[in-house]
């Protein structure tokens, strides 16, 4: 199936983004991608079109334009920022960028093994965690991310030993804590922004950044804005009178900014600061 979009993506970008952990490239130009119980095989033919196999879980054209973000309004979104002159000098290096869309819970999943670690090592783990407790999807050589009660019958422990580390507890807590209170993620796409990020701080161990990735990256909430050390480097550099300013407070800062392209902005400034083009 080919993918076609009227504006320019850049998959390679998307990608390496920081916005997923469960691809690998296994060509020029062309990546695995694991969502829920769906390989996806995804080769950029050139800027306009994307082409797709499905293993698995099928998915029709709708949700896998969606989940490669091919359905965003990024020329919307990028006409907002170009008029900021805060950030339109690196704008043109990453017009390709888009947001995919994940699953709410794998995506919560996610973000917590990635808490004070790196992409190559939350890419180990997870994929660790799907190779030794995740179920085989049809079709495919690749697991699928445990479930929620797979997780819980796992135990802290296990999750220890495949290297989770200190994050084992609080995403065996979680994990817990949605089948004891019977919490569907799904039913949570109808909550404000404000309801739902109470809601995910609710999760043990789970902060504002966390919450904010889950909310951008899970629930396609395009006003969030999370901070990281990256996103946090790039403001202060460009806007040196807010180095007195805390992660959150540089979150509710970013959303106030743009609005509804924050999440846009946020992407930027991280692949930017991370690739060192906004600094000398």
């Amino acid at each position: 199936m080919n993918l076609k979009t009227n504006i320019p993506v850049n998959l390679d970008l998307t990608i390496r983004s920081g916005q997923l952990f469960h691809w690998t490239k296994i060509a020029n130009n062309t990546f695995k991608i694991i969502i829920r119980r769906t390989v996806i095989k995804a080769n950029q033919i050139n800027e306009n079109i994307i082409k797709v196999e499905i293993k698995g879980e099928k998915l029709d054209e709708e949700k896998l334009r969606t989940t490669l973000g091919l359905n965003i309004e990024r020329q919307k979104l990028l006409t907002i920022l170009k008029k900021d002159k805060l950030i339109s000098q690196i704008i043109p290096s990453y017009e390709g960028l888009t947001i995919m869309k994940q699953d709410p819970y794998e995506c919560l999943i996610s973000f917590m093994a990635s808490a004070v670690s790196n992409i190559p090592r939350i890419m180990l783990n997870l994929n660790n965690l799907r190779d030794e407790t995740g179920t085989l999807i049809m079709g495919s050589n690749d697991n699928s991310l445990p479930s929620a009660k797979d997780i819980v019958c796992i135990g802290e422990e296990r999750l220890r030993n495949i290297g989770l580390g200190y994050r084992s507890k609080f995403i065996y807590l979680t994990c817990k804590k949605l089948i004891e209170e019977q919490i569907s993620l799904a039913s949570w796409l109808i909550k404000t922004d404000s309801e739902l990020l109470t809601l995910l701080t609710q999760f043990p161990g789970v902060g504002r950044k966390i919450a904010e990735c889950v909310m951008l990256f899970g629930f396609g909430r395009l006003s969030a804005f999370p901070v990281d050390i990256w996103v946090q480097r790039g403001l202060i550099y460009l806007m040196p009178n807010l180095k007195n300013m805390s992660p959150v407070d540089l979150s509710e800062w970013g959303t106030n900014r743009w609005g509804e392209a924050a999440g846009m902005a946020q992407q930027i400034l991280f692949c930017a600061a991370k690739n060192g083009e906004i600094f000398d």
